[in-house]
């Protein structure tokens, strides 16, 4: 595998903090560099941490045109993690910064877990599994089936939409709401378009 000279700056503590992450990027990018901080950087701090960096990796970080203006030798910035509320892509745009992101990566896995816990809960799993290993006792209630119910999705991104495709299978009622237009998605997975306060109710 090819090695490349640039300085690589990296703050996600999550990412820190990860000897395996370290050692691949490091594998790749020799001179990458990493927050010993266990926290997010401010602004000035992100500032001073990327100021000799070709690229970085960020996580919750502040990135925006006053961080972008002080770092002319920047050329990427990659997001560890769901979710761009904290890049400004104008900005980026503005000062020729290249964004690397790719949104769903994980959406399976989330979408699994919740999946997991909407069994869980209407099989009493999780409360009678405490009960079980406290010693307090069995009690004799497989709970409800999922299978049939009316099942509310409120964000209908990434995850939220493979949430509703995992459930086709139990023939639920899905009620979808989410800021933007969703016909298509719902059509798909038969899914009702309502207003937050129905899918509530319902």
């Amino acid at each position: 595998m090819p090695q490349f000279p640039h300085k690589v700056a990296v703050t996600p503590p999550a990412f820190c903090k990860t000897e395996k992450l370290k050692a691949e990027l490091l594998h790749i990018f020799p001179n990458a560099v990493f927050n010993e901080r266990e926290r997010y950087l401010t602004e000035a701090e992100t500032i001073e941490f990327f100021r000799d960096a070709d690229a970085a990796l960020v996580g919750l970080d502040a990135i925006n045109d006053k961080v972008l203006a002080a770092l002319p030798r920047l050329k990427i910035v990659s997001k560890y993690g769901v979710g761009l509320d904290n890049i400004d892509q104008d900005a980026m745009t503005r000062h020729g910064v290249t964004l690397g992101w790719k949104g769903g990566v994980n959406k399976r896995s989330v979408a699994e877990l919740t999946l997991c816990f909407m069994l869980g809960l209407c099989h009493n799993v999780f409360s009678e599994g405490y009960k079980l290993k406290k010693d307090l006792g069995w009690r004799e209630d497989g709970g409800r089936l999922l299978t049939g119910k009316t099942v509310g999705i409120i964000g209908c991104g990434h995850t939220g939409k493979e949430v509703a495709r995992l459930l086709r299978p139990f023939d639920c009622h899905i009620l979808a709401r989410d800021i933007l237009e969703m016909s298509a998605f719902c059509r798909e997975v038969g899914a009702e378009e309502v207003k937050q306060e129905k899918l509530i109710s319902e």
